[in-house]
């Protein structure tokens, strides 16, 4: 079977909707693999914080998905131990499940904040880079500062213009909005190129697909 060829069925494992935005960049990633991905989500129920319980139940009830890819936040408890919490759930699944961590350090809201940096982004989600030059972190320090706060900062800035003026305050996108659309419009990998932590989880995606390194390249 050629790389062009190539299907995988995907489960997504993540703790809300809204990390279903996630999907259009992980799509470009099997994309970009030359793989035909069919992705469903399955919802973690953060309120119990039982990972290995809702891997169990992925495996009893998902049992032809053979990609299971987990989403959480590194947050405060840091990348390695996401990564071991991941890993040791991941024994739950059937022989065949791959497990795959999909870990934004420290917060989804990163991954946005560095593709911020690439010019052919800002203008998909129509920013100018110069309203948001003050308070867009260096790229180096994405992973590093409170990503969700500087985004909040972001959008302020983005839309500091309609602040004046009732209509102009309906008109004005909430920042949940924003951050929908901007995680939406997150669909080229090539976006994310230098970052550690999407990088991880794309070495990690190609360990599973022999060769698919060689069809790695994003696609534009």
């Amino acid at each position: 079977m050629t790389a062009a060829a190539r299907a995988a069925s995907v489960l997504f494992v993540r703790e809300g909707s809204s990390d279903d935005y996630l999907l259009n960049v992980i799509v470009s990633v099997f994309r970009g693999f030359g793989i035909q991905a069919a992705i469903d989500s399955f919802p973690f129920n953060k309120r119990r914080k039982n990972l290995a319980k809702a891997l169990e139940d992925v495996a009893a009830h998902y049992p032809h998905k053979t990609v299971i890819l987990v989403h959480r936040d590194a947050d405060n408890a840091g990348w390695n131990k996401r990564i071991a919490e991941i890993r040791s759930a991941g024994a739950s699944l059937n022989e065949g499940q791959q497990v795959i961590p999909v870990i934004p350090v420290k917060e989804t809201e990163a991954w946005i904040l560095h593709a911020m940096h690439d010019d052919r982004y800002l203008e998909c989600v129509g920013v100018d880079r110069r309203k948001i030059s003050e308070v867009l972190p260096k790229k180096s320090e994405c992973s590093e500062v409170n990503a969700k706060d500087r985004l909040q900062k972001i959008h302020d800035k983005v839309h500091s213009h309609n602040t004046r003026g009732r209509a102009a305050r309906r008109r004005t996108p909430t920042f949940e909005s924003s951050r929908q659309s901007w995680l939406t419009q997150l669909d080229d990998s090539a976006y994310l190129a230098g970052n550690k932590s999407f990088e991880e989880f794309t070495a990690a995606l190609a360990a599973v697909f022999p060769g698919a390194e060689t069809g790695a390249a994003p696609k534009r």
